[in-house]
């Protein structure tokens, strides 16, 4: 259990998400997935039309585990650290930081929703700029492989800032 992530890119929409519809076509067609706005965090979602797509040969995608939930957020909370700022601070007053390094991360669901190609950018340039002091700030003693999970993150924002997505499911 826990938190799985999924990046894509270059995806074709295919139609409105129907539960039922989606679960026959998945049901023929593995390469089938759907995207949901998560209707708290619009901001973060900008360019995503939920429904159902299709990977296409064009596409790139990138799976990874987050995480349990706790451990997902004890890992945002080392990323906002890193850069001078706590969480909790961001979600009680969100406009004061959106200017901030991972804010659409930060400041988004912890268990389901769908980043946008625009907050995916955002997020990629922050993960590369950003590193050095996130690794200074777990240290050497990395036992919750929070170092791993900043690498898997930063190359799913490099596949979704080119058209695409990423996905917490």
């Amino acid at each position: 259990m826990g938190l799985d992530v999924t990046a894509y890119n270059n995806l074709e929409y295919v139609e409105p998400l129907d539960w039922d519809r989606y679960e026959d076509l998945y049901d023929l067609d593995k390469d089938v997935t759907y995207l949901q706005v998560n209707p708290h965090f619009p901001d973060s979602s900008v360019g995503v039309v939920e429904g159902i797509y299709r990977v296409t040969e064009a596409s790139e995608r990138f799976g990874w585990h987050a995480g349990s939930y706790s451990g997902y957020n004890r890992f945002r909370e080392r990323l906002a650290e890193s850069v001078g700022y706590w969480p909790s601070d961001c979600w009680e007053d969100p406009e004061s930081y959106m200017d901030k390094p991972f804010y659409e991360l930060v400041n988004f669901s912890d268990c389901q929703g769908t980043l946008g190609t625009e907050a995916c950018k955002s997020l990629y340039q922050d993960f590369v700029e950003n590193r050095q002091a996130f690794v200074g700030l777990v240290g050497k003693d990395d036992f919750m492989g929070f170092v791993q999970r900043y690498d898997d993150w930063t190359e799913g924002f490099r596949i979704a800032s080119n058209n695409g997505y990423v996905d917490l499911h």
